[in-house]
């Protein structure tokens, strides 16, 4: 007969639990929870300012210069003879009459606006012109000053002709600050020119003349502000608006 070896129950015991201890898993490593990032909110972007007329109130601004940028003139617009200094351009004297252009780029409909002074004894002139000098297409309007006599004047192709003052009146005096208004007009509107005194704006000149030559009508204008052989002329702030709308013609500034 086959012996059976009997093995004490505790013996059993202990072994069945060493067997169950060792396939007892291991517990997982804690995890660090990540942080997660958030994107950081963009900034709100800055609204371009409106530009503010220095001079008439609400009108719709096109454009404007102080001529103080880094060479004291907006980069398509030429000069000559003339120094900017303390956001001022002076024009000095010169015999052909040169100084500060801008392009063809102003149209019918359009104001321009130019803070001017000049010295005792200059020449000067500040307008808006069309076509080829010395030609049937020229056409200028604006001012002539004569050793501090200001009068509006037109060319219509080689013809010249002064103009006297329609309404107002300002007592214009050498180195003191004046306001320049030129308004390019149409066959539908008069062509206007305004003055008056920066200190006192109720004090105001203008004339207006209407054209009904086509020559007139559909152009693109330069400004100019030039100066003659003696003395100087001073610009120290020039803006374009977009039309008369926002005040009279024939009311105050």
């Amino acid at each position: 007969m086959r012996s059976v070896v009997r093995i004490p129950a505790i013996v059993l015991f202990y072994g069945v639990l060493a067997a169950c201890t060792a396939y007892i898993p291991e517990p997982a490593p804690a995890v660090t929870p990540v942080e997660t990032l958030q994107p950081s909110p963009s900034p709100s972007p800055t609204p371009t300012p409106i530009p503010v007329s220095a001079f008439i109130p609400n009108a719709d601004v096109l454009f404007q210069t102080d001529f103080n940028g880094e060479e004291g003139l907006p980069e398509t617009w030429s000069a000559s003879h003339t120094v900017f200094e303390d956001s001022t351009a002076t024009i000095n004297a010169n015999p052909d009459w040169q100084g500060i252009y801008t392009p063809y780029q102003w149209a019918s409909g359009e104001t321009l606006l130019w803070r001017f002074s000049y010295a005792e004894g200059s020449q000067a002139n500040i307008s808006v012109s069309a076509g080829e000098w010395e030609t049937a297409s020229f056409r200028q309007w604006g001012i002539q000053n004569d050793f501090g006599q200001i009068t509006p004047q037109f060319w219509e192709g080689e013809r010249y002709l002064l103009l006297g003052w329609q309404e107002g009146y300002v007592r214009l005096e050498p180195d003191h600050w004046y306001v320049l208004m030129i308004h390019i007009g149409s066959p539908d509107e008069p062509f206007v020119i305004r003055i008056w005194d920066e200190e006192a704006p109720e004090a105001v000149m203008e004339t207006r003349q209407t054209f009904s030559d086509p020559g007139w009508d559909d152009l693109r204008w330069n400004a100019s502000a030039t100066n003659g052989p003696t003395g100087t002329l001073e610009i120290s702030h020039f803006e374009a608006i977009q039309d008369l709308s926002e005040f009279s013609v024939e009311g105050e500034p």
